[in-house]
Order: C-alpha cells, then structure tokens, then sequence
C-alpha cells in the first residue's frame, strides 16, 4: 500500500528534478543571450527578464512545497493530502509564462505572414490557456485534497488544450511558410531547412508535453502528471532563448557556406525571432 507521500508526492518529486534541470538550462540561455546581444531592442531584453523571473519563482515556489512537504512535515498525512497556495502558484506561473512566450510568436507571425486570422488564433489560445490556468489556480486554493482536483477538471483542460494547439498551430504556421518561401537555391535552402527543424523542435516539445499532461491528468489521479506539469514552464522559456540564441548562430552559417550574390541571406536570426523577413525574389532578409 502506497503512503500518503507516494501518492502524488514522489511524482512531484521527479517533477522538481526536471524543473530544475531544465532551469539550469534556461538560465545558462539568459546569460548567454545578454553577453550576445546587447543591443537587441529594449522590449525584448525586457521580456527576456520578466520570463526569467516568472521561472525563478516558479522553481522557488516548487523547491519550497516539495521540501515542506517531504521533509518539514515527513509523517503528517494530513498536510501532504492538502494541496496550500504555494502549489497553487504552478499553474499560475505556467500559466502566465505560457502566454507571454505565446503572446510573442503571435507577433512574430504577424510580422512575417502578415495574417491577421491566425494572428488572433493564436492570441485567443494564449488568453484562454492564461485564463484557465489562472482559474486552475484558484480553485487549487480552495481544494482541501488532492482528490478534489477532479471537480474543477474541465478547467485544466480548456488550460492546457488551449496552450497545446496554440503551439501547433504556431508551428504549423511557421513550418508553412518557410516551404513556401524556398530560393530554389541549395545554400539558401540548406538553412531554410534548418530553421524548419529548429521550429518543429521547440514547438512540438511544448505541445507534446501539454498533450502528455492533460491524458495522464485524465486517465490516472494519483498525481503522474504533474511530472510532465512541473516541467511545462521551462520548457516555454527554454523554447524561446534557443530561438533567441541561435541568430548568431545561422549568421555564422551563413558566412561559412558559399552563395550566389543574389541569394546572400541576412540570416542573423531564425524566422521565429525578430528581426527576419523571407522575401520570395532573394531570400532572407534582416529588419
């Protein structure tokens, strides 16, 4: 018979572990990007801040419930069956950061594919999931155990169905719209391709582990999912310094590959990030 801690307590547990690791990672991606792009426009520097704050406290937050509740209060059942306000803050926090990153490839598609349509798809997704995470939250407060969550199930789901297709669409969009702005040329192509497979990365790992999330929410109530749960926000921020990153990055590949003077690419960012338009005569160009 499983003790109260391993019902949902020992999944928390592993969910900590990759809470933090991937922590570590964006934190690596922060600092990597100011000491690389200092003079990126202030709004962005700006956002890059609030995100790192957002995933710092949601780590604080988490280190602190799973330490109160494995350690200060080993042994006490009724304490680990009662979910307080600092567990509640995960779905307020990955709610929030999820919409922010959410948010901003909305206005990176508008940008580049100038459709208004998908533009408000996408931020409709975003509002929603932030609006459901958030109500999430609120109802966790309430709840006086873990079985409770069961009550207030149909908010988790519009929460994370929201974020989830938010972030297939974002990616479908993009994927679209790089094959068919192709060059023709193989060089420029080469990268397109590249960035192609960057997109579908970080996109498809934030929509697979929301998808993930919600079939285990559903099918198992003994806490399995807040492993893929505890990991969610982290993987938003992670998705979003890699895009930032990674400009430097094709610019670099871009001087290392030879190119027709009509085909130089002023590839000195992936199509997700700023500052980069596809133009259908000559390829990429920087703004």
């Amino acid at each position: 018979m499983e003790n109260p801690a391993e019902i949902a307590h020992s999944y928390m547990l592993i969910g900590l572990f990759l809470n933090i690791w991937l922590y570590g990672i964006m934190t690596t991606q922060v600092y990597l990007y100011y000491m690389e792009y200092p003079k990126d426009k202030w709004w962005i520097k700006s956002l890059v801040a609030i995100l790192l704050l957002a995933d710092t406290l949601n780590a604080l937050f988490l280190c602190i419930y799973v330490y109160k509740s494995l350690i200060t209060n080993f042994n006490n059942p009724e304490f680990l069956a009662d979910p307080d306000w600092i567990f509640a803050t995960d779905p307020a926090l990955t709610g929030i950061i999820a919409a922010i990153v959410q948010l901003f490839f909305s206005w990176r598609i508008k940008v580049l594919t100038s459709n208004n349509g998908i533009f408000v798809v996408v931020v409709v997704c975003a509002l929603v999931g932030l609006a459901g995470a958030l109500f999430t939250a609120v109802e966790v407060t309430k709840s006086v155990s873990f079985e409770e969550f069961r009550r207030f199930k149909w908010a988790v789901i519009v929460w994370l169905c929201s974020e989830a297709f938010g972030d297939l669409v974002i990616t479908g969009t993009l994927v679209t719209f790089l094959r068919n702005h192709k060059t023709g040329f193989p060089s420029s192509d080469k990268l397109v391709d590249r960035i192609i497979r960057m997109t579908m990365q970080t996109g498809l790992t934030t929509s697979v582990c929301a998808i993930l999330d919600i079939i285990f929410f559903l099918r198992y109530p003994n806490g399995l999912h807040l492993i893929f749960n505890f990991a969610l926000s982290k993987l938003y921020t992670n998705s979003l310094m890699s895009t930032l990153n990674s400009r430097k990055g094709w610019r670099l590949a871009t001087t290392r590959e030879s190119m027709p003077s009509e085909d130089v690419l002023c590839l000195a960012t992936p199509v997700c990030s700023p500052f980069v338009r596809i133009l259908p005569s000559n390829g990429v160009a920087c703004f």
